[in-house]
């Protein structure tokens, strides 16, 4: 069984990138932190952005960075697709069928210094 997790974040504050950003990070068990590289960023400016991250990735920590004294407002959310061997195309494809869907998942919130991480996992 193959899977994708797809993220969209949203907010409604028109503020710099150093104000505030969200941070899109892949999972690495064996790092002391357990975060690995940057896979995206998201800036209030661009008010909505949808990721798509690669296939059979079902763990990623989202990093906030916040140096504001106002509270930074977001709406995040996640969608897993999970697809089976015999209902995939043969060949390169983007985007799984859409009858497609994960089993579960959970997300949990780390805090680690002055980050706050979430960490997003699909069981898929």
């Amino acid at each position: 069984m193959e899977g994708q997790l797809s993220l969209e974040m949203e907010t409604n504050q028109n503020r710099p990138c150093t104000a505030w950003n969200l941070s899109v990070l892949y999972h690495e068990t064996d790092t002391s932190d357990e975060t690995g590289d940057l896979a995206h960023t998201f800036c209030p400016r661009d008010i909505v952005k949808s990721y798509s991250l690669p296939w059979r990735l079902g763990t990623v920590l989202l990093r906030l960075r916040a140096m504001t004294r106002t509270l930074p407002e977001y709406v995040l959310r996640w969608r897993s697709q999970s697809v089976f061997a015999n209902t995939r195309v043969s060949g390169p494809t983007t985007t799984p069928k859409q009858s497609a869907a994960c089993h579960s998942a959970r997300a949990t919130y780390k805090f680690l210094s002055a980050l706050s991480l979430l960490v997003l996992v699909v069981n898929c």
